[in-house]
């Protein structure tokens, strides 16, 4: 049988809604699970890394967060909403420089953005206050 390409996007649309969802409540677990249906059935599919990162992030599985970034990154490098993901994850691991740089790309992407804007301010300052010697 033919394969159903509509059909197959519209399950994994499906699943993405279902994985908003459960982050929304909380249930980060059951997102990253819905979001791993969704990239099963589209796997080219830049969105549904980036919110799956999102539900690692607030699970504290940073790695894995950085790591479903980078693959959304490599499907979509003008997508902005995955180096600003990227620069949580990257910050929420006290790794300010890669914060720094990947809020730096999302703003030069979306310049409007007033929360990258900050995001990048936070991810800036926290880079000073870990560059300065205690005490000094």
């Amino acid at each position: 049988p033919a394969v159903d390409e509509a059909k197959i996007a519209a399950d994994a649309e499906a699943s993405k809604t279902e994985g908003n969802q459960h982050l929304a409540a909380g249930r980060f677990h059951d997102a990253v699970n819905s979001y791993t249906k969704a990239i099963q059935l589209a796997p080219k599919n830049a969105v549904y890394f980036c919110n799956r990162a999102a539900a690692y992030t607030s699970m504290g599985e940073l790695v894995k967060a950085v790591s479903d970034c980078e693959e959304s990154i490599k499907i979509n490098p003008e997508y902005p909403k995955a180096y600003s993901r990227l620069g949580l994850a990257q910050l929420n691991q006290k790794n300010y420089p890669a914060a720094v740089e990947a809020y730096e790309k999302a703003l030069a992407l979306e310049p409007a953005n007033a929360s990258y804007k900050a995001a990048l301010e936070k991810a800036k300052s926290s880079n000073q206050q870990a560059s300065t010697p205690a005490g000094g």
